[in-house]
């Protein structure tokens, strides 16, 4: 009697599932649905990403406190392998490194991506309101 009572369970959570999953679908991410201009706060520093057509791109990040800025030019490529999707740019300024990120669509205005990492390993595992910068489209 119990093993037909777990049985039921098990068949209605795997039912609930696959419904939430059906009119839930998560998002496909690529390049093509990011391009353009992106910009936020981090802390002190204006960010500001831009994404082209051709997959070249580049990362600004202009410190509002020190008057400084850095600009990272590379190729950008989404890994969509594990979730959260990564955002990888390669070829940084003409050099065989390396900058990571975590990345979640939002919508086609804003989207969240975690604090840069130059190593795979070191980047945030999850988004958090710590690590996230928050990034709106401009037009």
């Amino acid at each position: 009697m119990k093993f037909n009572k777990y049985f039921y369970l098990a068949l209605s959570l795997m039912l609930f599932i696959s419904l939430f999953s059906l009119f839930n679908p998560s998002k496909i991410v690529n390049i093509e649905t990011i391009n353009g201009r992106w910009e936020g706060m981090y802390n002190t520093k204006k960010v500001i990403l831009v994404i082209r057509t051709d997959s070249s791109c580049f990362v600004e990040l202009q410190d509002l406190l020190y008057k400084a800025n850095q600009v990272h030019n590379g190729e950008c490529s989404i890994d969509i392998s594990k979730a959260p999707n990564s955002l990888i740019i390669k070829n940084v300024n003409e050099r065989p490194a390396f900058i990571f990120s975590l990345i979640r669509v939002i919508d086609s205005s804003m989207i969240h991506i975690s604090s840069f990492s130059t190593q795979a390993k070191l980047r945030p595992l999850v988004l958090t309101a710590e690590n996230t910068i928050i990034l709106k489209k401009i037009s």
